[in-house]
């Protein structure tokens, strides 16, 4: 991934007011200028979910977003980009070279509410290094605090550490795991084609993406008034439908500060297995990604449709797990938890 950096400029001067014949002629204030720059990291996008969004012209306006700099450099920058002062997405280059092309422009709205987290990384030259990410509460918060009568929206923000430390939990218990590979078997997905065509199913695929789908299902959960069943079976179950049908969606990627994806719909990445997964209705369009991997979190999830639609989806996938716990009651899958490569 080629590194980029977000660079606020100085402003212009103030044009002066015009001169008056009872006072000295007013000079210009000078203009400011000192540039504020950082290392942008990766960022996420989704406008449909947010008043702000929708809003949104030429300027990207992130619902998470992370930066990297110097201590010294990071203050000044975050300072600015928090006052509204959109930032220029370019090509990292040295100072002392011409410069490059932007790519595009990031911009946080001042109502939006935005909350800060900090990470020492380390220290440079010119002190620590600080990895800062800017976020909205009220889309990527886990638990609302009330329940939205209007809709179910909530993008789920996965950590790659989070997901590592829950995997090696999971495999640890031998029971759990032999429960959801018999519920997998049953559902009819072991050795089944992924939807669209593509490799096919493994256990031990399925099996990793258990902590992600039940971090998932926790955001719906806390959205809806009805009853989940609270097993890692059924919430593998159900992420898995979700994607499918287009319930939940994954984020589009796309090229920094532009908000094109890299592939057209009906199109695809061959190297990208989710590609099926990532839906192109005209408000899931606008769930976009950059530098996922380099932010530390699984693929993002995001959900915005109606309550009706969720309790029908939600009624279908409960007589599904019934039918196929029933199946599975009298079988066993021999070795599946001997099978994964971190239980051995």
């Amino acid at each position: 991934m080629p590194s980029l950096e977000a660079i606020i400029e100085p402003k212009a001067p103030k044009t002066p007011p015009k001169p008056s014949t009872r006072r000295k002629p007013a000079k210009a204030p000078p203009a400011k200028t000192r540039r504020f720059g950082a290392a942008l990291v990766g960022y996420i996008a989704a406008n449909d979910w947010w008043f702000g969004g929708a809003a949104a012209a030429e300027n990207i306006r992130p619902i998470y977003a992370t930066f990297a700099a110097g201590e010294g450099a990071m203050r000044p920058f975050l300072a600015n980009l928090r006052l509204g002062l959109r930032a220029i997405v370019q090509p990292y280059h040295d100072p002392l070279q011409w410069g490059n092309a932007p790519s595009g422009y990031l911009e946080l709205l001042r109502s939006g509410g935005y909350q800060a987290l900090e990470q020492r990384v380390g220290s440079g030259p010119d002190g620590p290094l600080l990895l800062s990410t800017l976020y909205l509460p009220t889309v990527c918060t886990l638990d609302p605090g009330l329940i939205d009568p209007a809709a179910v929206a909530f993008v789920a923000l996965t950590p790659q550490w989070w997901i590592r430390t829950q995997q090696a939990l999971f495999y640890a218990d031998r029971a759990a795991v032999a429960a959801v590979a018999a519920h997998i078997q049953a559902l009819g997905l072991l050795d089944a084609p992924r939807p669209a065509g593509g490799p096919r199913w493994t256990l031990d695929e399925l099996l990793a993406l258990v902590p992600q789908a039940v971090h998932t299902v926790t955001y719906l959960e806390r959205r809806t008034t009805r009853p989940l069943l609270n097993t890692a079976a059924f919430a593998l179950q159900l992420w898995l439908a979700g994607l499918e049908r287009g319930l939940f969606t994954l984020a589009h990627p796309v090229a920094a500060g532009t908000r094109t994806p890299l592939y057209r719909p009906g199109q695809s990445d061959p190297a990208d297995r989710w590609h099926w997964a990532r839906h192109t209705t005209p408000r899931y369009q606008t769930f976009w990604a950059y530098g996922v991997a380099d932010l530390g979190l699984a693929e993002p999830v995001a959900c915005h449709t109606t309550h009706t639609l969720v309790d029908t989806f939600l009624a279908a996938q409960v007589q599904r797990y019934f039918a196929a716990q029933a199946t599975a009651a009298g079988d066993h899958l021999p070795g599946a938890a001997a099978a994964l490569p971190s239980a051995a």
